[in-house]
This record gives structure tokens, sequence and C-alpha cells, in this order.
């Protein structure tokens, strides 16, 4: 197997932290919207913690490889990639947008208007952000080995 490239090492790094604690964060909303808990005042601490936990694991991954090896310079290779897995990725939140559109409209047809509360759309358009991310990270991931 090569040697992995920053760029390689920092989508694996920032594919494992985003699922993680993207999955603990989901999981917990969905817990507290099954106790009927879900609220403003329960979910935004939540998300600021979880944004703390982020950014403080990616600093560490990302200084940590940064220093272990010297980031080289982005080249046409890196770029090409990164086009490609961010074409595929924008069409998975083009879809996911459509979805929650849709379910925006069939909630009412439906007669379950608690599918389109606020926080319930605000969650639906961060777990499609979320779900596009890792599969942008996970191309690239791929298109690193492949190409």
């Amino acid at each position: 197997m090569s040697k992995l490239s920053f760029y390689e090492k920092s989508a694996w790094g920032t594919l494992v932290v985003l699922a993680l604690l993207g999955g603990l964060y989901f999981e917990r909303v969905v817990g507290l919207a099954r106790a009927d808990a879900l609220s403003a005042e329960t979910v935004v601490p939540m998300a600021i913690i979880f944004t703390i936990f982020l950014v403080a694991a990616l600093v560490a991954f990302h200084a940590m490889i940064a220093i272990s090896d010297q980031p080289e310079a982005e080249d046409e290779r890196d770029r090409r990639i990164g086009r490609r897995a961010a074409y595929w990725s924008g069409h998975a939140m083009g879809v996911g947008v459509f979805s929650v559109i849709f379910l925006i409209l069939a909630a009412s047809g439906l007669d379950r208007p608690e599918l389109a509360t606020p926080l319930v759309i605000v969650h639906a358009l961060m777990a499609v952000v979320l779900v596009a991310e890792l599969i942008d990270l996970a191309l690239r991931i791929i298109f690193y080995r492949c190409v």
C-alpha cells in the first residue's frame, strides 16, 4: 500500500470524526424526538457542544498529521479528485433537499404536522448536509485509491 498523502489522511480523519460525532448527535436528537422532548432549549446547547467537540477533534487531528507529515501543495490530482467527489455529493445533497421539501408537503397531506415543525426541518436539512459531506469524504478516499 502506498504512503497516504496529507489530503487522503485528512479525508480519512474527517470522515471518522464526522461520522462518529454526527451519529452521536443525531442519535440523541432522534431519542429526544421519540420522547417528545425535542425543543430549542434542549437542542441548541447540544448543537453548541457538538460543534465545539467537532472543531477541537478536527484541529487536533489535522495538527497531528501536519506535524508528522508536512502537507504538500495541492496538485492537479487532488483538485480533480475533489471536483469528482463534490460533483456526486452535490447530487446527493440535491436529492436530500428535495426529499425534505417532499416531507414538508407530505406532512400536511398525511395529517402529520409534527413532521413539518421548524426543528424537524432544520434537523432533516442538517442530516442531508452531514450525509452529503460523508459521501464527499468517502468518495475522495475511494478516488485516491482508484485514480
